[in-house]
């Protein structure tokens, strides 16, 4: 970690961390080793992630993770997926079907209460005369 005594160096800092056209890829592993590159063209970063985590890797927001989970590559600078033009983006999670109450919602065997069923409040079944 650096530390700066003065503003002016802070500020070079910053401008030499925030350089506009320099795409950024950190490489982490399980095993953990780390690499980090540097680029200024689109077409030496795709060389450099696709080496790390393949052609085709799983896509996340800023991330790419090898196909058999080893390597993640992080990016900054340019979208991931520019990186990878030939990976899938995995398809979005379908949506979570409404739940149906379940027999926890209804009245318990002889309580002749009310209970919910379907959402609605209803009194319990009532019982056939068995003469």
């Amino acid at each position: 970690m650096k530390i700066f005594n003065d503003l002016p160096s802070l500020v070079a800092e910053i401008k030499r961390c925030a350089q506009p056209g320099l795409i950024r890829i950190r490489y982490r592993s399980v095993d953990g080793l780390t690499k980090t590159g540097r680029f200024t063209t689109l077409a030496d970063a795709q060389r450099y992630a696709q080496e790390c985590v393949g052609e085709t890797p799983v896509i996340g927001t800023d991330y790419a993770v090898s196909a058999d989970g080893v390597g993640t590559v992080r990016v900054s600078g340019v979208p991931v997926r520019d990186l990878f033009p030939t990976a899938q983006t995995p398809p979005a999670p379908a949506a979570v079907p409404r739940l149906q109450p379940t027999a926890l919602g209804r009245p318990m065997r002889g309580s002749g209460g009310f209970g919910i069923v379907g959402g609605t409040l209803r009194p319990p079944p009532k019982k056939p005369d068995q003469s």
